[in-house]
């Protein structure tokens, strides 16, 4: 979402919120920790976009993955991004991520919940189903794509 021009010039933190809250959120609560708040209020300020999320990332598309049961078996990799923290760790689509940082992850959800807790940056050990056998990966987070500019399209920031 692109901040009003009127905005920046106000500089008012207050402002951002109510005009995000105003447009889009309307009747949704959330929690969200006050120096991050207040830092991507800045970011909205000074530049009209978000340039850290403080959001980890691992570069690659993911679903629950089944068992023949039907229950849910772990974190199937749809696809990797290029240059992502996955791609760079050599996890490759077809992977089914067991655990990472020491905790099950029995569906997608269990993984997102695992990367909300971490930062850019930090490296988790994922354990990973591969054909027959299972393997030990370090993968060191990253940011979710932003847009640098409309010409140039989405980047990995590591």
């Amino acid at each position: 979402m692109a901040v009003t021009e009127r905005t920046r010039r106000a500089g008012s933190y207050a402002e951002v919120v109510r005009q995000v809250l105003r447009s889009q959120a309307q009747g949704i609560g959330f929690a969200i920790p006050s120096n991050i708040a207040r830092d991507v209020a800045g970011q909205l300020i000074k530049s009209g976009h978000v340039t850290n999320s403080h959001r980890a990332a691992i570069g690659a598309r993911v679903a629950t993955a089944t068992g023949q049961d039907g229950r849910p078996a772990g974190v199937a990799i749809v696809s990797v991004t290029q240059g992502g923290p996955a791609a760079q760790a050599g996890l490759r689509p077809g992977d089914v991520i067991r655990s990472a940082s020491r905790t099950p992850t029995p569906d997608a959800t269990s993984l997102a919940q695992v990367l909300a807790a971490a930062r850019p940056g930090q490296t988790v050990n994922v354990t990973v189903a591969r054909d027959a056998g299972t393997l030990p990966v370090q993968v060191r987070l990253g940011e979710p794509f932003k847009v640098a500019d409309h010409h140039a399209g989405p980047r990995w920031l590591p």
